[in-house]
């Protein structure tokens, strides 16, 4: 969590973490110090009780019964529906106020007010005071690793493409056969026509195998 300051102009419940509590304090201190309150025991006694209650976090309990048993000194069997005393110092409470901020404490940044018929006391902020307000802190979290780049696949040939290739293949192949059929025949045929020729005329078969004039004869078992 965070704490951090931002400027509020405007009247609000006072309430835990709305403003400083020493700011809230220092404002208190010079309301009862000033010459409307000095004196007025009660009305000292009154505004301090709501003002700590409040910044206790128990401002919307505040109850005429709790105030009079706790600030203004009556016993436990008070009756606030036979006894008037706190609806009277409340209002009393409420014009020594307004005076208070119409004189000594017209500077003041910060005022108290009670609305009629509520003893939670309200807090001005004046020319948008600085309060304290709690937020969430962010989290820093390291950035998230990228995926590694993927190759792209290719695309595989479609049935078009892969029929025109069988058929360049088997073309291929044919042409090969083919022409070793073809050397292949010329070969036997060669060789019958070598054949015909020697039946045909053996004497010429003899003469070429006879050995020629002046050569030297190949002895012969």
């Amino acid at each position: 969590m965070l704490s951090m300051t931002k400027p509020v102009a405007g009247t609000v419940p006072l309430s835990p973490g709305i403003v400083d509590d020493e700011m809230i304090n220092g404002a208190l201190a010079q309301v009862l110090a000033s010459g409307r309150l000095r004196s007025a025991v009660q009305l000292r006694r009154f505004l301090s009780f709501v003002v700590e209650e409040s910044l206790a976090g128990r401002g919307d309990k505040l109850k005429a019964y709790t105030i009079a048993t706790r600030a203004l000194g009556r016993s436990s069997d008070f009756d606030p529906g036979k006894d008037p005393i706190v609806r009277v110092e409340a209002t009393r409470l409420r014009a020594a106020l307004t005076a208070y901020y119409a004189d000594e404490g017209r500077d003041a940044l910060l005022r108290f007010h009670m609305l009629p018929g509520s003893y939670r006391p309200l807090v001005e902020l004046r020319d948008a005071l600085s309060i304290t307000v709690v937020e969430a802190t962010p989290q820093f979290l390291p950035p998230e690793a990228e995926p590694a780049a993927v190759a792209p696949v290719a695309a595989l040939p479609d049935r078009t493409q892969r029929l025109a290739l069988w058929m360049a293949g088997a073309a291929l192949a044919c042409s090969v056969i083919s022409a070793g059929l073809l050397g292949y025949g010329i070969h036997v045929l060669n060789q019958h026509k070598v054949r015909d020729h020697v039946v045909s005329d053996p004497r010429g078969a003899a003469a070429e195998t006879r050995p020629a004039p002046g050569a030297p004869a190949l002895a012969t078992r």
